[in-house]
C-alpha cells in the first residue's frame, strides 16, 4: 500500500468537548492567524469544511505556514483530537487507522507514541499572553520532540504554536462554535445485493454456472458481475473467445439479474491486452482499432439486465504503478466509452477503482473518475501488507466513496473481508456494519455483491495472483480466506449476517439522502 508524504505534523486541529467546548471549534470559515516578533510571515489556521461521513464528522483545517501549506483531516471523540489523514497538494491522504494526536483525557507529563514521534501533554493550565489579552486554562502540548509546542485554548484554539524557540501567538480569529448538522434521511430504493458465486472458468458447463448460481439465488441475491480480460475474449488477433460471457449474459437474463460487465484493461497491474499486442502503449492506434472491434463484437452480447459497463479494472492502482500510462488511458477509455454510447446509448459506463488503493491516495482516482458514468470500487478494508483495517470501518468508508464519487452511482462490485489475519466473528462484524451502512445508503449506491461466497480453492492461488500482479507472499493466504464459507464448507458468521441481509434487502425499502 501507499504511504503518507513524509511531512512532520505541522499544526494543530481541532478537539473534543472540554466542559462543551472544543479545543479548536471547527465550524467551516473559522480563522487564527498567529504572529511572531523574529519575522513578518504570519501563520494560518483555517477551518475547511466539517463533514459527516456516517455518524463521525471530518474537519479539514488548512495550515498555511512560512515554510509549508497543506491540510490535516480530523476527528475527534471523548480522547480527544484524533489524525485522520491530510491534504497535500491537492491530493488526500487517508491513514489507515486514526491515531490520537491530541488527547484531553491525558493527565499533565503523560506521553503516548505516534506515528509522528511522541506526544506529551505538558499542561492544562498554562497561561499566554498576546496582543494585550491573556489566556488561562491553556491546554499545553509537545509533538514529536519538545522544540514543537501547541498552545490550545478550549473554546477558542489556537493561542500559541512553538517551533525551535520561536514563538508565533494570536493576534486575530475568527472562532465560532461547531455546529454540523446531518441531513434527514428518505425512503430509498434498496442497492440490488449479490453474492459472488460463479467462478471465472471458461470450462464450466451452463448448467455448472447456474448451481453455482443457485447458492447466491437462495441467499437474495439478485445480481449478477460478469468480468473477462482482453486477453481471454480475444486470444490470437481476429479470434474471439465470448463463449462464457455470453452463457452468464444468459443466466442473467434467465433469472432476471441486475448486471455489471467489467472489460479488465487494464487490471490492477498489467495492461491484460492479448499477446500480440505486447508492448504496446493502451494508447497505440492498433491497440484502439483492436479494442474498438472487440467492443463492436460484444454490445449485441449486452441483454437489457447490462445497464452498467466498466472498462479498466482497478485502474487507480494500474495508473499509480504506470503513471506514465495514465494520457493514454485516459485517452483509450474515453474512445472505448464513445463506442459503446454510439451502439447502447443508455448503457452507463464507468472505470472500478480500488478504495482501498485511493483512499490512501486519491491523487489517479480524481484525474480519473470524472470521465465515467458512475464509478465502482473493489473494496476490502485493508492497508499494507494485507493487514485488516478495523471492522468497523465500513460505517465511515462507505459514505466516504459516495462523497468521492460526487454524486454519481457507486457500484460496490466486491465486498469483503479476509479471514487470514483477523477473526471469522470480525469479518461477520466487518458485513454487519457494511450491510447497515448500505441500508442507509439508498439511492447512492445501487449495486454491490459481496465477494465471494465460499473460501477459493488453492490451486487458483497461483492463477489469481498473476492476474493482480502480485508477488507479496500475503497475498496467498489473504485471497484464499475470503469466502463466507470455509473450504470444508462450513458456514463462518458472517454467512449468516449476509444471508439475514441479502433479503432484508430484497424485501423492503432502505433510506438515503
Amino acid at each position: 500500500m501507499r504511504s503518507l508524504p513524509g511531512l512532520f505534523v505541522g499544526a494543530l486541529y481541532f478537539a473534543s468537548a472540554i466542559n462543551g467546548q472544543s479545543l479548536i471549534p471547527a465550524s467551516s470559515g473559522n480563522q487564527w492567524k498567529l504572529t511572531s516578533i523574529y519575522t513578518p510571515s504570519p501563520i494560518t489556521f483555517s477551518v475547511i469544511s466539517s463533514r459527516p461521513y456516517g455518524s463521525q464528522t471530518v474537519t479539514e483545517l488548512s495550515q498555511v505556514y512560512p515554510w509549508a501549506t497543506y491540510s490535516f483531516l480530523i476527528s475527534e471523540n471523548a480522547s480527544g483530537v484524533l489524525m485522520e489523514g491530510l491534504v497535500l497538494n491537492g491530493n488526500t491522504y487517508w491513514l489507515p487507522e486514526p491515531f490520537p494526536l491530541f488527547r484531553t483525557n491525558a493527565t499533565p507529563g503523560e506521553s503516548w507514541n505516534t506515528p509522528v514521534g511522541p506526544i506529551s501533554l505538558i499542561s492544562k493550565q498554562s497561561t499566554v499572553t498576546s496582543g494585550g489579552v491573556t489566556y488561562t486554562g491553556v491546554y499545553r502540548y509537545s509533538v514529536g520532540s519538545a522544540s514543537q509546542i501547541w498552545q490550545l485554548k478550549p473554546g477558542l484554539g489556537v493561542v500559541s504554536y512553538i517551533v525551535d524557540g520561536v514563538e508565533f501567538k494570536l493576534s486575530s480569529s475568527v472562532s465560532n462554535p461547531a455546529q454540523v448538522t446531518t441531513p434527514a434521511l428518505q425512503a430509498k430504493p434498496c442497492p440490488k445485493p449479490g453474492v459472488t458465486s460463479i467462478p471465472e472458468d471458461a470450462s464450466l458447463t451452463g448448467t455448472e454456472r447456474e448451481n453455482a448460481l443457485q447458492f447466491a439465488l437462495q441467499m437474495g441475491s439478485r445480481n449478477l458481475i460478469v468480468g473477462a480480460s482482453w486477453a481471454e475474449l480475444e486470444p490470437t488477433q481476429g479470434s474471439y473467445s465470448l463463449a462464457r460471457i455470453k452463457d452468464e449474459f444468459r443466466i442473467a437474463t434467465k433469472y432476471g439479474l441486475a448486471t455489471v460487465f467489467t472489460l479488465r484493461v487494464p487490471q490492477t497491474a498489467t495492461a491484460a491486452m492479448p499477446t500480440y499486442l505486447a508492448g504496446k502503449s493502451l494508447n497505440d492506434p492498433t491497440v484502439k482499432t483492436r479494442l474498438n472491434a472487440l467492443l463492436t463484437k460484444i454490445a449485441p452480447l449486452l441483454p437489457p439486465q447490462v445497464k452498467w459497463m466498466n472498462i479498466g479494472y482497478e485502474v487507480d492502482t494500474f495508473t499509480f504503478t504506470n503513471p506514465t500510462q495514465l494520457p493514454a488511458y485516459l485517452a483509450m477509455f474515453d474512445a472505448a466509452k464513445s463506442t459503446m454510447k454510439s451502439l447502447n446509448p443508455s448503457l452507463s459506463v464507468g472505470q472500478v477503482f480500488s478504495f482501498d488503493a485511493s483512499r490512501t491516495s486519491d491523487e489517479m482516482f480524481r484525474q480519473i473518475s470524472s470521465r465515467g458514468d458512475h464509478v465502482a470500487f473493489t473494496y476490502y478494508a485493508i492497508s499494507g501488507s494485507f493487514e485488516p483495517r478495523a471492522a468497523t470501518a465500513p460505517a465511515k468508508d462507505i459514505p466516504l466513496m459516495i462523497a468521492m464519487a460526487q454524486q454519481k452511482p457507486v457500484l460496490l462490485l466486491e465486498l469483503g473481508y479476509s479471514t487470514a489475519k483477523a477473526s471469522p466473528a470480525a469479518q461477520a462484524e466487518f458485513f454487519d456494519n457494511a450491510l447497515n451502512t448500505l441500508r442507509q445508503s439508498g439511492g447512492s449506491v445501487p449495486f454491490f455483491s459481496t465477494w465471494s461466497y465460499r473460501d477459493i480453492p488453492s490451486k487458483y492461488s497461483s492463477t489469481i495472483a498473476t492476474q493482480f500482479g502480485q508477488t507479496d507472499p500475503a497475498f496467498s493466504p489473504f485471497i484464499l480466506s475470503i469466502g463466507l464459507i470455509d473450504g470444508a464448507g462450513v458456514p463462518k458468521p458472517s454467512w449468516y449476517v449476509v444471508d439475514s441481509n441479502l433479503k432484508a434487502f430484497s424485501a423492503g425499502s432502505c433510506t438515503g439522502l
